[in-house]
């Protein structure tokens, strides 16, 4: 937008090239006062840009360049953005207050449940039993073949809950926490095959 050279990336809120967004961040943070040698309408262009700083930083504030770096009209945000950001660290640690609340509970509910041994008996009875989809009498098609790994990621899937649910204190958790352990894990349980 300032020189014409193809432009990185939305700076200073215009899209501008490298270039005159690094020249432009020297400008406002040194506060310096350029003056034009000739009319103060230098041709400021790809190849031009750099004879003439006055008109270049001129042009730069033509086009939309803002110290604060987003549009105009968003200058005046950043106190709102603060408080937003206050806002979510406070929601933050209150999240994780209550997670740390919920990991002790569960650690109490485990080491007052089982000894090592029967938590570990209990691991080996939770191991569901291989899962085999029956062999087609045709050859596949791509539909069939479709039909199948379905069937097949089904099955493991009832496995996989069935086996989250003999894993000693997974049951006592909150039904959003099982879920979402197994949203979140469920390609790395797969994966260690159970």
């Amino acid at each position: 937008a300032v020189c014409s050279d193809y432009a990185s990336g939305y700076h200073y809120g215009v899209w501008s090239c490298e270039g005159c967004k690094a020249f432009f961040k020297r400008s406002i943070q040194g506060h310096n006062d350029y003056i034009c040698p000739a009319t103060n309408q230098c041709t400021i262009d790809k190849n031009r840009r750099k004879s003439c700083q006055a008109c270049r930083l001129r042009k730069c504030y033509e086009v939309g360049m803002m110290k604060c770096g987003s549009r105009r009209e968003r200058c005046g945000y950043r106190v709102i953005r603060r408080q937003r950001n206050a806002d979510e660290q406070m929601n933050c640690l209150s999240k994780a207050k209550k997670n740390s609340e919920n990991v002790t509970r569960v650690k109490e509910l485990l080491m007052n449940a089982l000894s090592p041994e029967q938590f570990v008996l209990s691991l080996l009875e939770a191991e569901p039993p291989n899962v085999f989809v029956s062999r087609p009498n045709k050859p596949f098609t791509e539909a069939s073949m479709m039909m199948s790994l379905t069937k097949l990621a089904d099955k493991e899937l009832v496995h996989m809950i069935g086996w989250a649910k003999k894993i000693p204190g997974f049951v006592e958790l909150s039904l959003y926490d099982q879920v979402r352990l197994l949203e979140d894990c469920w390609m790395e349980v797969l994966m260690v095959g159970l």
